[in-house]
């Protein structure tokens, strides 16, 4: 938030009115005019949803308790939110098995999912608009061959949240072979 307080010696009281500015062009609209009542402690203001970039900020305050009415501006940017992939560990399994992938993604916006052979040949590959705070997901891939494979999970990013991805990679190992052998107790030579 921005706190806004008089800077003088004795405290003032009043009511003051905040002007955002995109960039720093003051004689167009502005994005958000919020009055607000200045108290002893000055005042705190939280403006949520404001897009990446530059913004001037105007705060015009009435007069009161004697004094002028004032005007003082600075300056803020707003920067893109940072987003995060986290891939749980993936459990080894044997062929025949589905393999389950699960993740989460912070900041979501645009999530591909691409899932290949330890030879880079590619298995699946997924891609969905998400557009929220936080996305818990999972991919079930069944009968995937024995074999090590390579698994990424990347959110786009878009203008106000960054690029994320990471990897795993994970085994699917050979299936354990099963036999019963029958042996008939008198075989002479020559039978079959």
């Amino acid at each position: 938030g921005q706190i806004i307080s008089s800077g003088l010696e004795k405290v003032v009281t009043g009511n003051a009115t905040i002007y955002i500015y995109d960039g720093d062009d003051s004689t167009v609209e502005p994005v958000i005019a919020f009055p607000c009542n200045v108290g002893e402690d000055g005042v705190a203001v939280d403006f949520k949803g404001l897009s990446v970039g530059n913004y001037m900020i105007i705060v015009d305050f009435d007069s009161a308790d004697g004094y002028y009415a004032g005007q003082a501006t600075t300056y803020a940017t707003v920067k893109q939110a940072k987003s995060s992939v986290v891939i749980k560990p993936i459990e080894q399994v044997a062929y025949g098995n589905n393999v389950t992938i699960e993740y989460t993604v912070l900041n979501a916006t645009t999530i591909k999912i691409n899932v290949a052979t330890e030879d880079l040949k590619p298995v699946c590959y997924i891609t969905f608009d998400a557009n929220v705070s936080e996305y818990d997901g999972s991919l079930v891939l069944p009968n995937l061959a024995a074999g090590e494979y390579f698994v990424v999970v990347e959110n786009d990013g878009n203008d106000n949240y960054t690029f994320s991805s990471t990897s795993i990679e994970f085994t699917v190992n050979k299936a354990e072979t099963t036999m019963q052998t029958e042996i008939t107790p008198d075989i002479k030579v020559g039978d079959e």
